[in-house]
This record gives structure tokens, sequence and C-alpha cells, in this order.
């Protein structure tokens, strides 16, 4: 019997939490159902800060939601700001202080689960974020994007590789390889802002 295949979500959190310690900062630049805001939040501790963004009403709401009934021993919504606005513009709402300071940026493509499909990421603005995401790290610090060729928005993902490909010799990144993946598989890429040159780009197969 073949192990089961670890989900690309849970994949990106494994990559994430060894970038986070406490009182890190982190950026959900695609909150969604808040999934993502809420791990980011149970890492980054009581003295930690998280940003999360997204263009829907519904989609705060569930962050809030989620964040509220999460049981751990003090309200997590406390460690997290949520702002209504497209991820592109992320920098206008964060303190100049936190330019250099970001550890983990995660981004999660497509549209909300759930909600109306015809409202989703796009390539040309997504790409303005993880600009704008590789300048707001830190040295060490370490972006996540899943992304959906599947569905109707897959456009997104060609200029997404086109992005990685132009990346400067300090940061790294690999794609996690997953067996089993077709063409309309989602696929995850892990990005790695380092001090000295730039790590081998390849593939890493956690599932």
């Amino acid at each position: 019997m073949s192990a089961p295949r670890v989900p690309l979500t849970e994949c990106a959190h494994w990559y994430a939490a060894s970038a986070l310690f406490p009182g890190a900062i982190a950026l959900d630049a695609t909150a969604g159902n808040g999934h993502d805001t809420l791990f980011l939040a149970a890492h980054v501790g009581p003295t930690g800060r998280v940003f999360a963004f997204d263009v829907q009403a519904a989609a705060l709401e569930a962050t809030t939601a989620r964040l509220q009934a999460a049981d751990h021993g003090e309200p997590l919504v406390d460690r997290v700001q949520l702002f209504q606005v497209d991820h592109s513009r992320f920098p206008e709402h964060l303190p100049a202080r936190t330019q250099g300071e970001v550890a983990v940026v995660m981004f999660n493509l497509g549209y909300l689960p759930g909600g109306d499909k015809s409202q989703t990421t796009r390539g040309a603005t997504t790409v303005i974020a993880l600009r704008h995401a590789v300048d707001w790290l830190r040295p060490g610090g370490l972006i996540t994007v899943l992304a959906y060729p599947g569905h109707d928005a897959g456009v997104e993902l060609t200029l997404l590789l086109s992005f990685l490909a132009a990346l400067p010799e300090h940061l790294a990144w690999t794609e996690h390889e997953v067996a089993t993946a077709s063409s309309r598989s989602p696929r995850l890429f892990v990005l790695r802002k380092h001090d000295g040159e730039r790590s081998p780009t390849g593939t890493r197969a956690l599932a």
C-alpha cells in the first residue's frame, strides 16, 4: 500500500514553519477562508504579528471566524490585522519598520473556495505582490505560492514562472514535486532569501 499523499496546503505549512519563530512577522497575501492566516498566527507567538489581505469581505469574515474559533489559550485574532485590499497593494498597509523583516509570505492563488469563482487572483497583480514580498523578506525569509493551472485564471502560472526565472542570484526557488501530478494539478513553489550566493534550483519531494 502506498503512503497517502500530503495535501499541498500542508506542504506549504511545512516549508513556512521552517522560517517562523516566536515574535516573527508574517503575511498571508490571500487570506481566503483563513487556513494560512490561522497557521501563521499560531506559529508567530504572542509577540508576533500577521498581516492578512483579501479583496473579498466574505474571505475576511471567514478568516476572522476561524481565528475566533481556534482554541489556543488566547485569542489568536489579536495577533492578526486584516485588510480588504488587493495583495499587490500590501506595502501601503504595513509599518515601514517591517520592510526587510518579514519571515514568511504565503500565497494561495485562484478563487475563494465556496465563494464566487469569477473573482480570482490575477497574474499581473500577483507578480507585483511577489516583487513586493521579496523586498519585505528578511534574510532567510520564505515565500510559498500555491498555484492552480486547472482553473480559468491558469494563465497566472505562466507569469509566475517568468517571475521565478528572472529572480536575482540571492533568491533560490524550488518547486515541490508531486509524483502523480497532471498538467492541471495544483503546483507549489517555495522561494527563500539568502545572504550569500544562490542555492541550486531544483525540486524536493515531501509527499
